[in-house]
């Protein structure tokens, strides 16, 4: 359509086809992937006994993870971090096809109320479903997902994503190209009529995936936290030696010894010319005081015959141990923050590391999440394409992450006085309009022209503001 000979919007494409200019897949309705197989879901949830032995016992990786975020507190920490820290808030702008600086703002109001119905069954909106995104690439490595489209193929029902787990690949022939095509695995699903040797193809669906940091020649993602099983299985087994250990050697103890000649002089007649009957008669006596022993309260005294001494052992002072319980624990926390790929300041782990250092530490760490914020990005930007086809828009979309801030109140207003600056002298310089300055600073267009101001005047030089001196001077 064009008014006055500019064009706004260009003819609506067919949504049964796909566009001749990009090559777009066509838009096809329903839900091709399966939901899960569990029909209820309760609200109790179990705890592990024995730890170690389940992880040990657990063969596929991404279950064992699974578990240690479950139950460990490195683990649920580190991904505490990362999902917090990677969904700070974003923003969706829409922009005409023949002018990227022109946003479509009645398109933006329509995104924002299918942004905040979408992802349903958490009533979480966008946001929610951007974390749930988040949490598959760094515990699943890959985000995964499916839009299911209206039978009018007018707008989009919802947003499902999907286990990375139950999807296989194959190396398949696509007009004369090896390609590979993803299948959803039926054995973690329902069975369905359309699945095919026990798999549901996902070619023709509204699929979209984006592997975490893949191979070459190898569709599937990385296992960020895969390194982290063994560490996490040596700090256990430490933690149960240590524990062993403290028991042993890290607690006072009482020190009870007998006077054997006292106790000879002791032994009843009929015994002493039996050696079978002494051993017999000095075992007994000695359970007796053990037993005497145990029966005792905290807080009780001992009293006692001349015969038996009681004192205390230097078990917390044993200076012959041979175990530097820190040393072995920094060994483990630094295996533990590699493998989760969190610096110490993000783990608790509290050290000598000056403020400068822990600012390059975080720097780093935040560097790693922009590199999965991007990935999102692109997947988001998928989704709201799909939804512009849908509803018949032209536009362009672009998704944007709010930066991850670490600075103060009064350097955030240094920066954007700075900002402003900058800004204003390209403006006034003719570089740019108002209305772009104006949406970099504050996301609309300018509301009005700039204001000339006038220099104050420091006096002496304008004799029309000396009323005091006369013409004649």
């Amino acid at each position: 359509m064009k008014i006055f000979g500019r064009e706004f919007f260009k003819p609506r494409t067919p949504r049964t086809r796909s566009p001749d200019n990009n090559n777009e897949p066509p838009l096809r309705p329903g839900r091709i992937s399966q939901p899960p197989s569990t029909a209820m879901l309760s609200p109790y949830r179990s705890r592990q006994a024995t730890l170690l032995k389940t992880l040990r016992a657990t063969y596929d990786a991404v279950d064992a993870i699974e578990l240690l975020i479950e139950e460990t507190g490195d683990l649920s920490q580190a991904l505490y971090n990362f999902i917090r820290l990677a969904n700070v808030g974003h923003e969706m702008q829409f922009f005409a096809l023949n002018n990227d600086k022109k946003r479509l703002t009645k398109v933006e109001s329509e995104w924002r109320d299918f942004a905040s119905r979408v992802n349903a069954m958490s009533n979480a909106g966008l946001d929610g479903l951007i974390d749930q995104l988040h949490y598959l690439a760094f515990v699943r490595g890959a985000m995964a997902c499916e839009c299911e489209i209206t039978s009018s193929l007018d707008d989009i029902v919802d947003i499902y994503p999907l286990n990375p787990q139950s999807i296989t690949w194959e190396l398949e022939d696509r007009n004369g190209r090896q390609i590979w095509i993803p299948y959803q695995y039926d054995g973690f699903f329902n069975r369905s009529s359309t699945s095919r040797a026990g798999m549901v193809s996902l070619e023709d669906a509204n699929f979209f995936w984006v592997p975490t940091d893949p191979k070459v020649d190898d569709p599937r993602g990385r296992l960020l936290l895969k390194p982290a099983l063994s560490s996490i299985d040596f700090q256990i087994q430490v933690l149960n030696d240590i524990q062993q250990v403290l028991h042993n050697q890290g607690w006072p103890r009482e020190d009870i010894s007998i006077d054997l000649e006292k106790l000879m002089t002791m032994i009843p007649p009929e015994a002493k010319s039996d050696s079978k009957k002494q051993r017999e008669w000095l075992k007994e006596h000695i359970e007796w005081v053990k037993t005497q022993f145990d029966s005792l309260n905290p807080d009780d005294s001992f009293i006692h015959f001349s015969d038996t001494t009681v004192k205390l052992a230097d078990g917390a002072a044993n200076t012959g141990r041979g175990l530097d319980v820190r040393a072995i624990m920094e060994m483990v926390d630094i295996q533990i923050m590699n493998s989760v790929k969190t610096p110490g300041t993000m783990m608790q782990r509290i050290n000598s590391a000056t403020e400068t250092w822990a600012t390059v530490q975080f720097r780093i760490f935040v560097s790693g999440i922009q590199s999965i914020q991007r990935s999102s990005k692109r997947l988001i930007e998928s989704i709201a394409r799909l939804w512009l086809r849908t509803h018949g828009y032209q536009g362009i979309p672009v998704f944007t992450h709010n930066t991850i801030d670490y600075t103060s109140e009064l350097q955030r207003i240094q920066i954007k006085n700075q900002k402003a600056i900058f800004w204003k002298l390209a403006q006034l310089m003719g570089w740019i309009e108002g209305d772009e300055a104006s949406q970099e600073l504050f996301g609309h267009d300018a509301v009005g022209e700039p204001q000339q101001t006038q220099p104050q005047n420091q006096g002496g030089d304008n004799d029309q503001n000396n009323g005091d001196q006369s013409e004649d001077d």
